[in-house]
């Protein structure tokens, strides 16, 4: 079993002890034999390290821009949510509000109109009468059918 150790904790020259040369990961700007010529060294070259720093540097700055147009478009997006959640409980308000005062005029149609059979059925007992008669006849014939 091969022993793996990071690169970042010891030198090269050390990791090529423990790997055989073809696993071994170089750092950038480094070849394997620029390793062997480093005894004594860290094991990189200053210029490898620098090369490494800038990537990281690039890096770093990429990825805390992608994180800002990340966060814009969320703010965009958490705005447009909240215009739409106030259009929505307006026009939901809007509508109650008529549903409510359709209700009231259908109410008052019900009223008035049971007042004004109220009033017929007082004034003509008879008539009233005859008529509740046909319309029941009228109801049991179209119900045996």
């Amino acid at each position: 079993m091969r022993q793996v150790l990071c690169r970042e904790e010891i030198g090269v020259n050390t990791v090529a002890r423990f790997l055989h040369p073809s696993a071994i990961i170089w750092p950038v700007g480094l070849k394997e034999n620029e390793v062997n010529s480093t005894s004594g060294k860290s094991g990189r070259e200053p210029e490898a390290v620098e090369t490494e720093r800038q990537a990281a540097n690039r890096s770093s700055a990429t990825t805390q821009r992608i994180a800002d147009k990340a966060h814009q478009t969320i703010d965009r997006a958490a705005e447009a949510a909240t215009e739409a959640e106030k259009s929505v409980r307006s026009t939901a308000a809007k509508a109650a509000e008529k549903v409510k005062l359709s209700e009231e005029r259908a109410a008052e149609t019900i009223d008035e109109s049971m007042q004004s059979i109220k009033t017929y059925v007082e004034k003509n007992p008879l008539a009233s009468a005859g008529i509740a008669f046909a319309a029941g006849l009228v109801v049991s014939m179209l119900i045996r059918r």
